[in-house]
């Protein structure tokens, strides 16, 4: 585990000189951080709260028993670890990436690593199109899913199930989502937006200050 520590330490050393540099300018698969990006100032102690954050969520994982018990299934009973995936609703196709998924006799687990500082207590949406893909590309009923989400941090697991009303519930929610940004196409079929003056600017600091395309906005 100390092992694995150093050598997860070393390499966000190197990504976060390498980012400080611009090196992702020239090569956008280098790493490159958003304060960088735009010139907010990381100080050591932010930089150190990051690396045991990063530690803490390292010797949690290493150490608890849904590791061990991962290890514990044969390659076969492997179907999915951070693969691009999607399905499609209505015709519409729908990305994902299921962190990892294995199957234990006539059940599927779907694994969830969370880092941040909060817990949900609601079965995310994010969960739910995890399970509906699982239905869709291994034939799998709702009652035979298991979905578990592992907070790293706090070292605490849940666990959920599904049910075929939910999964319903869910379609819609994403129909109603598809539909929300299709209103902003103004030729839906080639994915072509409406002129930029037709959106408006956020004006809410809390939300623009970590605006990933805050640059469109400050122009």
């Amino acid at each position: 585990m100390d092992e694995i520590v150093s050598i997860t330490l070393d390499q966000m050393r190197v990504e976060f000189r390498q980012s400080r540099a611009g090196t992702y300018w020239k090569n956008p698969k280098a790493c490159g951080l958003f304060e960088h990006e735009y010139g907010i100032e990381v100080t050591d102690e932010e930089w150190r709260e990051v690396a045991r954050h990063v530690e803490v969520c390292l010797r949690n994982f290493y150490g608890s028993d849904i590791y061990d018990g991962l290890r514990s299934h044969p390659r076969e009973d492997w179907l999915e670890v951070e693969e691009f995936s999607f399905f499609y609703l209505d015709g519409v196709k729908v990305n994902l990436s299921i962190d990892c998924a294995i199957r234990e006799k006539d059940y599927v687990f779907i694994y969830d690593w969370k880092t941040g500082r909060s817990i949900p207590e609601d079965l995310p949406i994010q969960l739910s199109c995890y399970a509906l893909y699982a239905m869709e590309k291994w034939h799998v009923a709702p009652e035979s899913l298991r979905m578990i989400e592992y907070n790293l941090l706090f070292n605490k697991k849940s666990w959920s199930t599904v049910t075929r009303g939910e999964m319903e519930e869910i379609k819609g929610y994403i129909r109603g989502s598809i539909k929300d940004m299709q209103s902003l196409l103004r030729d839906v079929r080639n994915n072509i937006p409406f002129e930029e003056e037709r959106f408006s600017k956020v004006e809410d600091e809390r939300v623009s200050g970590r605006c990933n395309f805050r640059k469109v906005c400050k122009a």
